[in-house]
């Protein structure tokens, strides 16, 4: 989407500590329990096994894995006007 500040090449990797994903107030760096880090098209990685005891299916949730598989974002804009311009 034009206009939005995302890298143009590289990948986004998202990272959520599950156990304190619920409402918190959010300090000045963002929320403590998840992270987005952008990485570098060309940069060398490797993918991490799941931590000891977090491997099996359902570790948090049933249909949920721990580590979920790599897949494309995308995004798009659309306008949306206030509702007092529909009031004129």
């Amino acid at each position: 989407a034009e206009g939005l500040p995302l890298p143009e090449d590289g990948s986004l990797l998202f990272f959520l500590n599950h156990e304190e994903d619920w409402p918190a107030p959010l300090g000045a760096d963002g929320p403590e329990h998840a992270r987005v880090v952008y990485v570098p098209a060309g940069t060398e990685t490797e993918v991490a096994s799941p931590p000891p005891g977090h491997d099996e299916e359902g570790f948090f949730h049933q249909d949920i894995p721990f580590l979920a598989p790599e897949f494309e974002l995308s995004a798009s804009v659309a306008p949306v006007l206030p509702p007092w311009i529909e009031e004129r």
